[in-house]
């Protein structure tokens, strides 16, 4: 198996893009209107920064990526478990838990964009587990 990308959906790259792109407006003229300047002008700009570095990040990486041994979460602090460790495989209102002995993986598929959903499942459905360990509410 290459390298499985799951992505996010396109709404919450433009989201975090849209908002970074504000705060940097909103920065932009705070500064350009203050009689004097002060480093609190710039906060905004700051903010709008993290932002778009946030849209960049998540662009450029995406939300999984799946491989033949481990399944990572691309997010800054992201986890990474190993998939011969997985003992349990749980469906919770309609998002995955992946859990092995010491770690849970939670994976939200609201976040996941609709093309990558379809890959998704059957991934999760071909991790080799007993019947009786595949738990779904």
């Amino acid at each position: 198996m290459n390298n499985l990308i799951i992505k996010y959906k396109n709404r919450r790259l433009y989201v975090n893009l849209i908002i970074g792109l504000v705060w940097i407006i909103l920065g932009i003229l705070t500064s350009w209107a203050a009689e004097y300047s002060r480093w609190s002008n710039y906060f905004y700009i700051i903010i709008g920064v993290i932002y778009l570095g946030i849209y960049v990040w998540e662009f450029k990486n995406q939300y999984l990526t799946i491989t033949d041994s481990f399944i990572k979460n691309n997010s800054f602090f992201g986890k990474k478990i190993l998939l011969q460790d997985i003992i349990q495989v749980k469906k919770i209102f309609g998002d995955y838990v992946l859990k092995t002995e010491h770690k849970e993986f939670s994976i939200n598929m609201n976040m996941v964009h609709d093309d990558s959903k379809a890959e998704l499942v059957t991934f999760i459905n071909s991790i080799n587990l007993l019947e009786e360990e595949m738990v779904k509410s």
